[in-house]
C-alpha cells in the first residue's frame, strides 16, 4: 500500500521539479540549562546568529538535499557539508558526509519509515494545510509537519515516504522549517554526490569516535561532542 501511494505521488509530479529552502536551528542542550545565566545566555545568543540555510530539490522521482552555502552566514555552512541524495525508483539513498575536512560517501538501501500520521491535528504552514505526522521505531520522536497539497514524498535530511511534501521537521537535536519553495516544469535531471571515500555507516560512525577521542587525547581531554544530524 504504502509503495503504491509512493510511486502515485512521483508519478503525478514527475515534470514538475520543486525546490525549496529550509531554516536549520539547533536547539538548546539539555546540559546548557545548568549554565549560569549570563554563559546561557551567550550561548543562545551565538545559536540565534548561526543562520544555516539547506535546499531539497525534487525531479523525476529523486529527491536531494543540501546545504545553501550561498544564504548561510556561519562556519558551519562551510565546514559541515550533509547532503542526501534519494531515487525513489530505485529505493536508494546515497549520503556524502564531510567531517574534520575529509568527505565520505555511504549509499544504503532505501528503508521504509513507520509513520504514525494524525490527522485530527492540522495547521496552516506558509499558505498549506499540514498534518502532524510521528516517526517510531528507529527513528521515534521525530516529528513531520507535511502538506498534501504538493504531491511529493521527500523532506529534509533525507526523510520521506509521507503522502505530501515535509515542510517542517522537529528532531531532537534540531528542527528544520520551510522558508519559501519553487516550482518548475522540466527541471534538470539529479545526480548523487560522487566525492569522497566510500564506507558504510557503521564505518563512518567508527571514524567519526577514533577521531573525536584522538581529538581529546591530544588536547588533554575535554568535552568534545559531535551531532550527528542524520
Amino acid at each position: 500500500m504504502a509503495v503504491c501511494l509512493l510511486m502515485a505521488l512521483a508519478a503525478m509530479a514527475q515534470n514538475r521539479g520543486y525546490t525549496c529552502s529550509y531554516q536549520f536551528q539547533m536547539k538548546l542542550d539539555e546540559s546548557l540549562l545548568e549554565l549560569d545565566a549570563q554563559v546561557k545566555e551567550a550561548v543562545m545568543q551565538q545559536m540565534a546568529n548561526m543562520k544555516t540555510v539547506y535546499s531539497l530539490t525534487y525531479f523525476n522521482g529523486r529527491s536531494l538535499f543540501e546545504i545553501d552555502e550561498e544564504r548561510s552566514d556561519n562556519a558551519y555552512a562551510s565546514m559541515a557539508g550533509h547532503s542526501v541524495f534519494v531515487d525513489y525508483d530505485k529505493k536508494q539513498m546515497v549520503k556524502q558526509e564531510t567531517f574534520f575536512g575529509r568527505k565520505f560517501l555511504i549509499e544504503e538501501p532505501l528503508e521504509a519509515i513507520d509513520w504514525k500520521i494524525d490527522n485530527a491535528e492540522s495547521r496552516v504552514i506558509d499558505g498549506h494545510t499540514c498534518y502532524k505526522a510521528v516517526a517510531d521505531g528507529q527513528e521515534a520522536g521525530v516529528v513531520a509537519w507535511f502538506t498534501p497539497e504538493i504531491p511529493i514524498p521527500a523532506g529534509p535530511m533525507g526523510y520521506f515516504g509521507l503522502p505530501g511534501l515535509i515542510v517542517e521537521l522537529d528532531m531532537a537535536n534540531a528542527i528544520l522549517k520551510m522558508e519559501d519553495i519553487s516550482a518548475k516544469d522540466n527541471a534538470k535531471e539529479l545526480k548523487a554526490p560522487s566525492k569522497g571515500k566510500r564506507v558504510t555507516q557503521a564505518e563512518y560512525e567508527k571514524i567519526m569516535d577514533e577521531t573525536v577521542q584522538q581529538f581529546r587525547d591530544g588536547s588533554g581531554g575535554g568535552n568534545v561532542q559531535i551531532m550527528q544530524l542524520h
